[in-house]
């Protein structure tokens, strides 16, 4: 991804991705939530396979499953995140990814966060491996509704705080 900032102004610079299907990150796929690590050096983006056309190109990405897909050079190329998919599989969660969230000390702790409307999910090793970190019930065991967005901030210890917003709630992991 070039730099375009000149004179204080930022212009939007389109990343180019090849395909052969009008520049989709994986054929017969929609974009969903998209992060860039604090260094620029690394993307993570969702697609769910489309639903729209109901093509399934290969098992990678199955007609409206979400999966999360990372590029370490600029976005030019993709792959899979680990294992994201077989974890949400694991708990039943088939819903959408809303948000995607990178620490902010991610050159230190390399930590990821991924909202669906129905969790949490979280690597500790710059998208590898993923674990659930819960969401369906709050502290009281009180069912959280659909979540909409997340955020992700260090406290003054610089231990990671995830916030996410439900339809009704906020909440906050620390």
């Amino acid at each position: 991804v070039s730099n375009t900032v000149s004179a204080g102004t930022q212009k939007w610079t389109r990343i180019n991705i090849p395909s052969t299907d009008d520049n989709q990150l994986a054929p017969a796929t929609d974009l969903g939530a998209i992060a860039v690590s604090p260094d620029g050096e690394t993307l993570f983006a969702a697609i769910v396979g489309n639903p729209y056309t109901g093509e399934s190109v290969n098992a990678e990405f199955p007609v409206g499953t979400w999966q999360v897909v990372k590029s370490t050079d600029g976005g030019y190329s993709w792959k899979i995140a680990g294992d994201f998919a077989d974890v949400t599989a694991a708990n039943s969660d088939t819903t959408q990814i809303v948000a995607i969230g990178i620490s902010p000390d991610w050159e230190n702790d390399g930590r990821v966060y991924v909202a669906t409307q129905d969790g949490v999910y979280s690597s500790k090793d710059r998208g590898k491996a993923w674990s659930s970190r819960g969401a369906s019930t709050d502290s009281d065991g009180n069912p959280i509704s659909t979540i909409n967005c997340m955020d992700v901030s260090l406290d003054e210890n610089g231990d990671a705080i995830v916030v996410i917003g439900s339809t009704v709630e906020v909440y906050i992991l620390f």
